[in-house]
């Protein structure tokens, strides 16, 4: 899990274990640029409740564009933090996409955990 400023996510890219995401140099780039894309466009709401942890499904287009941002079944956020989640995504686009061509996923799924504060 990687602790970026006050948030812990993980993305997982689809197909690539945990173990195996940090396999190449590029890989480990390419999720860091996305999660911090994501990050700088999400705003926490005051609801959220510390440690909650949600998963978005997020499938993208080639060039970085999001097709779709969806929470899965069992996030636990609040229906504020589900939507805060959802739109920091689709703020984020594009996504990194230029350099990063050879360790592009068409779906991911980024994990999220909110801060224990």
């Amino acid at each position: 899990m990687r602790t970026i400023g006050k948030w812990m996510l993980a993305g997982l890219i689809a197909g690539i274990s945990p173990a195996s995401l940090a396999s190449t140099d590029l890989e480990a780039e390419y999720v860091a640029a996305i999660h911090s894309r994501v990050l700088g466009n999400w705003t926490l709401p005051a609801t959220l409740k510390p440690g909650s942890r949600c998963e978005v499904k997020v499938v993208q287009l080639p060039g970085g564009a999001i097709a779709s941002a969806t929470v899965t079944a069992d996030c636990e956020f609040d229906e504020a933090g589900k939507a805060s989640i959802e739109a920091a995504v689709l703020r984020a686009q594009p996504l990194p996409y230029r350099g990063f061509e050879s360790v592009f996923q068409r779906w991911m799924m980024l994990k999220f955990q909110a801060p224990l504060r």
